[in-house]
């Protein structure tokens, strides 16, 4: 005798999965940058560089293609996603907010400056009573870290009209901030 119970759950599940089937949106097969997308994005990306001052980006050739890269593929994935609109067309962007961003990306990227001996930098590291003064650098040893990385390590002090005094020792890069203001090295002792 034939089942009436059995068939209709038979007949549900391949409903259901012939269903699901048939509505799972087909995954999209990723493509790399066409040469019209790398045309657009390299055109957008002089035009956006150009409009800032390059003194005032201050950043290494690699960083900068690092950057154009990113760009690039955010410029892409705009397009092919139907984001990119031409609201503000033919108006630029900022200088001062391109400026800002090569400053931020070239912090981020530890292309900071190195402080050197007899240079001025601003304190930021964990002594709170010095947490923004400004000291000199009196002497800076190298070391080893913990994974064998050179570190090296400095010695700050203040000038007392006389001399210097030492203030800090065996400070680390990311607790100064280096500026532009150095002093003779041959003071230092």
């Amino acid at each position: 005798m034939w089942d009436h119970t059995r068939h209709t759950e038979d007949t549900r599940h391949s409903e259901g999965t012939q269903h699901t089937e048939e509505t799972t949106p087909a995954v999209p097969v990723p493509e790399s940058l066409t040469n019209f997308e790398l045309r657009q994005a390299r055109e957008a990306w002089r035009q956006l560089v150009g409009s800032a001052a390059r003194p005032a980006m201050g950043v290494r050739w690699k960083v900068r293609d690092l950057a154009r890269t990113a760009f690039e593929l955010g410029w892409a994935a705009c397009a092919r996603s139907g984001v990119a609109s031409p609201a503000l067309a033919d108006v630029p962007i900022h200088p001062e907010a391109v400026a800002s961003f090569f400053r931020e990306l070239k912090i981020e990227l530890g292309t900071r400056p190195t402080p050197r001996l007899g240079q001025e930098v601003r304190y930021h590291g964990s002594f709170d009573r010095y947490y923004g003064a400004y000291f000199w650098i009196m002497g800076v040893t190298e070391t080893a870290d913990s994974q064998g990385q050179g570190q090296a390590l400095y010695v700050l002090g203040r000038w007392t009209g006389r001399g210097y005094r030492r203030v800090l020792s065996d400070v680390h890069r990311s607790s100064v901030t280096p500026l532009d203001n150095f002093h003779e090295v041959k003071w230092i002792r």
